[in-house]
């Protein structure tokens, strides 16, 4: 049995600017944050949604661990040898 989860991205961003996400209190919401936090179609970052998650990652070690290795990822060659 397989069971499948489609999210509409731009609806649950919308939502999150709604003030109608919880993200301090739900898991999974901060978790689809930051997955949908960068549109590489618009080639954009969501600045305030980075922002709430920054402060979420002080409470939250698994995000904390994301937002690390995440910025070690983008890290340029040169950056990554400093």
């Amino acid at each position: 049995m397989l069971e499948i989860h489609f999210i509409e991205m731009q609806k649950f961003i919308q939502l999150w600017y709604e003030k109608k996400l919880d993200s301090w209190n739900n898991i999974l919401a901060r978790w689809l944050l930051l997955l949908g936090m960068v549109d590489a179609r618009k080639e954009m970052v969501y600045e305030e949604i980075y922002k709430e998650l920054e402060e979420l990652a002080m409470k939250d070690d698994n995000l904390m661990n994301a937002f690390t290795v995440w910025q070690e990822l983008g890290q340029s060659p040169e950056q990554f040898l400093a």
